[in-house]
């Protein structure tokens, strides 16, 4: 739930005072919590000023490590490339490490890719956007975002199912699904080799990490729709499986249209098939679902009955992505056996 700031209280917040160390000349009028962030994760604040012209912008703050990645690409990698995309407004280095990152705010209508059209744009966007940031020394720099991460998330979701079976809060109903899921993981893991070979020949390129609708914005300008990704806090160098596959939460198979992102990067990548596509989409499907049951899987470690809710909804969720992985290696079980 989005807190508003009183206007009492809006000067001495800190997200209003590192706006006005950058720009004094712009004081906020209105300041929204859209979270207050975790040691992992950033808070996200959101200003709209007193200047009816001047757009909202999003302020993120948290440690200045965390943040080096998404200054990264908002200065440096996505100005210089021929998409849309979020407008870099400033970043301020905080007291005690913490930094605040300062971006566009595209509005707030999302994606629908159940759209034939908007799955054509999100297609069309993310070719031109791969196959151009192929050549940019910035963005080869960033993170690793290849099968290596994917292989990381498989090992640190088993072991954090395997550290909290003994949780008294788990009931023994609770177990059986865990333990399957340990099984498939295994399974998984002992064809890494032949998922990373099926990736063979794919050319490594910018990633978003996280390309699913509710990180992607339609933006009506000249009379045209425009797709603007936000958050790129998970983008890296890799190939685009990922960002090709559906999410863990969509109900559609694709969530761009193949097709119109062949037609997009031809030009540059001439020689990649259709089977090539169908080929990657299901190696990036199964690295989703290993990110998606590592993230779950910390939410096992509530070792009291009160938190019973959690661990319910983890465990079933859990179980909703083993069944997706489960699909994910059956779509590749033509290149992987």
């Amino acid at each position: 739930m989005r807190a508003v700031i009183e206007p009492s209280e809006l000067q001495d917040h800190p997200a209003a005072r590192a706006w006005r160390e950058l720009f004094p000349a712009l004081p906020p009028r209105g300041l929204e919590v859209w979270s207050k962030g975790t040691p992992r994760k950033a808070g996200v604040y959101r200003l709209a000023f007193i200047d009816p012209t001047a757009p909202a912008v999003f302020a993120k703050r948290g440690p200045g490590k965390l943040l080096d990645l998404e200054r990264t690409i908002h200065e440096q990698i996505l100005p210089r490339l021929p998409v849309p995309s979020p407008r870099f407004v400033g970043f301020r280095q905080a007291d005690g490490g913490d930094a605040w990152l300062f971006v566009e705010d595209v509005g707030d209508r999302s994606l629908d890719p159940g759209d034939p059209a908007q799955a054509a744009l999100a297609g069309s966007w993310l070719g031109h956007m791969h196959t151009a940031a192929q050549g940019l020394g910035e963005a080869s720099r960033l993170p690793d975002a290849g099968p290596e991460r994917y292989l990381g998330h498989l090992g640190r979701a088993r072991q954090r199912i395997l550290s909290n079976l003994g949780n008294p809060a788990l009931a023994a109903f609770d177990i059986a699904p865990l333990t399957s899921l340990l099984r498939q993981l295994d399974l998984v893991e002992s064809r890494w080799d032949r998922l990373v070979a099926a990736c063979a020949g794919f050319p490594s390129t910018l990633v978003h990490g996280d390309f699913q609708a509710k990180n992607l914005r339609l933006l009506q300008r000249d009379g045209s729709l425009e797709l603007v990704p936000i958050d790129w806090e998970m983008a890296g160098w890799g190939i685009p499986a990922v960002d090709l596959a559906d999410a863990p939460s969509s109900k559609t198979e694709h969530q761009v249209d193949l097709s119109a992102y062949q037609s997009a990067v031809r030009e540059h990548w001439p020689d990649l098939s259709p089977d090539d596509l169908r080929r990657v989409t299901a190696v990036g499907h199964v690295m989703r679902r290993l990110a998606a049951i590592d993230w779950e899987a910390s939410s096992l470690r509530f070792r009291f009955y009160r938190f019973r809710f959690n661990l319910m909804r983890a465990v079933c969720n859990l179980h909703i992505y083993q069944v997706q992985l489960a699909t994910g290696l059956e779509r590749l079980a033509p290149w992987v056996g």
